[in-house]
């Protein structure tokens, strides 16, 4: 039977055992495709439906997968600091050369997705920030990132194959990881604390499932470069904390603590509505009531 999918052949999804790529996977399967889950690890269980490489993407991983049509490169590790020569290693193999191990583990795939992220612009000169803007990271990670697009460039220019990276705003959703601003204040509301702000930041926050939605949308394209995956809208802090107690019906006042102001970023995703068939569909309301749902 044809695929229902312009690709035929797996789907390789790196990183598979994390929140992005557990959804993806599932989605992915459901759709009919068949998908190849690679992780170190999958804490959450092993995706359904999947064929699994539990390993790390290191030189030699093999045995090489032919038949590998498309990949989405998810395996990443993220990192706010500013100190190269604690984080340099890491960093780079976590973000740069996992990727070179991902496309020679699949030597005769013909489509790469790269999941790269919004901090490869650095701080804004101007809101929304568009593909164009200058890439300015301020930190390891968004360095990191900024070199991995190139490589996958690179690659899409190799032969008859094309890549594009998908440079994503704030996900949140069902298991985020505690420390990031809307867990924190969903863990509060739940416990009956005002959520604590300790600093305003304005960012462009995405539903899990809309970044899922944009990255098989890339690997259904031929559309090649980068292209912003938000929702263009900007929301404030102590604003996210407010919407975080309307979502859970408390009646609670966030705690603004600080006064430290962060790095606003909104992006601007006409290139995705253009190019790639794909917007956000859920807004941050109604984001956060499935989260409490």
């Amino acid at each position: 039977m044809d695929s229902p999918h312009p690709r035929s052949g797996p789907l390789l999804v790196t990183g598979a055992g994390g929140v992005i790529g557990r959804r993806l996977v599932t989605r992915a399967v459901g759709e009919g495709r068949e998908v190849i889950a690679l992780d170190r690890a999958f804490p959450a269980g092993r995706p359904a439906g999947a064929r699994v490489l539990e390993t790390e993407l290191r030189p030699g991983i093999g045995p090489e997968q032919p038949e590998v049509a498309a990949i989405v490169h998810l395996a990443a590790e993220m990192s706010n600091s500013t100190d190269v020569a604690a984080d340099s290693e890491r960093l780079l193999a976590a973000n740069l050369q996992s990727l070179l191990f991902a496309t020679a583990l699949a030597p005769n795939a013909r489509r790469l997705v790269l999941a790269s992220t919004m901090v490869v612009y650095g701080p804004p000169r101007a809101l929304p920030v568009g593909e164009d803007h200058p890439l300015e990271p301020a930190n390891l990670y968004g360095a990191a990132k900024r070199r991995a697009e190139q490589v996958a460039a690179w690659w899409g220019e190799a032969g008859d194959r094309s890549a594009a990276s998908l440079r994503i705003a704030s996900v949140y959703g069902p298991d985020d990881p505690p420390g990031r601003a809307i867990p924190s204040f969903v863990a509060a509301v739940r416990a009956g604390r005002a959520p604590e702000v300790r600093g305003r930041v304005v960012r462009d926050y995405v539903w899990v499932d809309d970044v899922v939605a944009a990255l098989l949308a890339a690997v259904d394209s031929d559309a090649s470069g980068a292209f912003n995956v938000g929702t263009g809208t900007g929301t404030d802090t102590v604003d996210l904390a407010r919407a975080v107690t309307a979502a859970a019906g408390a009646a609670l006042e966030p705690d603004l603590t600080g006064d430290a102001r962060g790095t606003d970023v909104v992006l601007d995703c006409g290139r995705a509505a253009r190019e790639l068939g794909w917007r956000a569909e859920v807004d941050l309301a109604e984001g956060l009531r499935r989260l409490f749902a």
